[in-house]
């Protein structure tokens, strides 16, 4: 960022901006800026096992939908006795 001509405030400074390599960025936010380095991934230190051969998985389970209750036409069943109008 810039000193601001006069005195309307810090600016970003576009040509920093366009300057930034691949895992540089620049956040922008209520007169803040923050630069931002991203490290590439690296491979992971630890080893992975080989791969089992001739995995086996069980089969689903088949379950039988519940049975479906019949739907009242009063509500006294949920609100009890009375408070249908």
């Amino acid at each position: 960022m810039r000193a601001p001509p006069a005195s309307s405030g810090w600016i970003a400074d576009p040509e920093l901006i366009r300057r930034l390599q691949v895992g540089q960025a620049c956040y922008i936010h209520r007169g803040a800026a923050t630069f931002v380095q991203v490290a590439r991934p690296k491979a992971s230190p630890l080893s992975l096992p080989a791969a089992r051969a001739n995995v086996v998985l069980p089969a689903p389970r088949r379950e039988t939908a519940p049975a479906v209750q019949p739907i009242s036409p009063s509500l006294d069943d949920v609100l009890g006795p009375g408070a249908a109008l």
